[in-house]
C-alpha cells in the first residue's frame, strides 16, 4: 500500500490524497488539503478509525469524503 500525497505545480486547488492498495486500487479523496500535513493526518486519522481493511475493501477508482 503506498500513501500518495500531491498537487499540480502552481495549482491553487490544494492538495491531493489517494492511498494505492497491493492490487492497484486506489481511494481517491474528492476533497482537497489546503497543506501536505493535513492530508497525511485525514490519512492516519482514517487508517486509526476505519482501520487499513478500509482501504483494500474499497472498489478501484473509489472515492472517499
Amino acid at each position: 500500500m503506498s500513501v500518495e500525497i500531491y498537487r499540480l505545480a502552481g495549482g491553487e486547488e490544494g492538495w491531493s490524497l489517494e492511498v494505492v492498495d497491493h492490487d492497484g486500487g486506489s481511494t481517491v479523496w474528492e476533497d482537497r488539503f489546503a497543506t501536505d500535513s493535513d492530508a497525511y493526518a485525514e490519512f492516519y486519522q482514517t487508517l486509526e478509525t476505519e482501520g487499513i481493511k478500509s482501504f483494500l475493501e474499497q472498489q478501484p477508482g473509489s472515492a472517499k469524503h
